[in-house]
């Protein structure tokens, strides 16, 4: 479970190689503070095969209930590798 917890927006674009994503709490739910998992994605695959998977932290964008931009100074983004058998 992430921290957006079921209340919450989510809008996917898929543009070739690339997926945009954006996730939201709803208004009024209550800020976040601490440390834990932001959020997990469940992939399935349509055929066989191997890809990898980056998130890139220069793409990376978190905001605060004014719309202010949030750095995060320890956040830990790995990349994947995704197997499809």
């Amino acid at each position: 479970e992430s921290i957006f917890g079921e209340n919450s927006i989510s809008f996917i674009r898929i543009d070739s190689s690339v997926i945009r994503l954006s996730l939201t709490r709803i208004q009024g739910d209550s800020a976040f503070i601490g440390s834990g998992i932001i959020c997990g994605m469940i992939l399935t695959g349509l055929e066989s095969g191997v890809c990898s998977l980056a998130i890139r932290q220069t793409e990376s964008y978190f905001y605060d209930i004014d719309g202010n931009i949030v750095t995060i100074n320890n956040l830990a983004i790995s990349p994947a590798i995704v197997t499809v058998n």
